[in-house]
């Protein structure tokens, strides 16, 4: 069982822990890239390994879980923590998440926000988005990604 000081000391790690294979992404990954100047004290995983879209707390800590189709490993880093580590999803796979979700990604406001973000990055790829939207099966994300670039 693991205790409020231990979950606190390193959440995002706590929680890797609690729900392996999962990793943070959509609103959590976009704080964690700067993509966003909004702050939530939320967290949002993805995994395919859930059983179906859950919200959960842990010490008042509002956890989303998104069972997603698909089990593509394309834009994922492990970050060290003191709780073992966590995984987080790159700037680009967090922006084809946060397309995925609009509703659990803060709605049109803060993805219009990211997305003009992302857009000023010097890495910053359309091209990837597609190839990662194509790669995880997410057909209407590669349709929000041609509407947005008015393609």
């Amino acid at each position: 069982m693991m205790t409020a000081e231990v979950f606190y000391q390193d959440v995002r790690g706590a929680l890797a822990r609690l729900y392996p294979g999962a990793y943070l992404t959509s609103w959590s990954g976009a704080e964690w890239h700067g993509l966003t100047a909004s702050f939530s004290r939320d967290y949002v995983l993805f995994s395919p390994l859930f059983e179906k879209d859950d919200t959960r707390r842990h010490y008042n800590q509002l956890v989303s879980l998104k069972k997603i189709p698909m089990a593509a490993k394309v834009g994922l880093i492990q970050v060290d923590s003191p709780a073992g580590g966590f995984t987080v999803a790159d700037v680009h796979r967090t922006v084809v998440d946060m397309l995925y979700d609009p509703v659990l990604a803060g709605g049109d406001e803060i993805i219009d926000e990211v997305w003009d973000n992302y857009l000023a990055l010097p890495n910053a790829d359309t091209n990837t988005l597609c190839r990662y939207a194509a790669a995880c099966g997410m057909p209407a994300v590669l349709t929000a990604l041609k509407e947005r670039l008015g393609v």
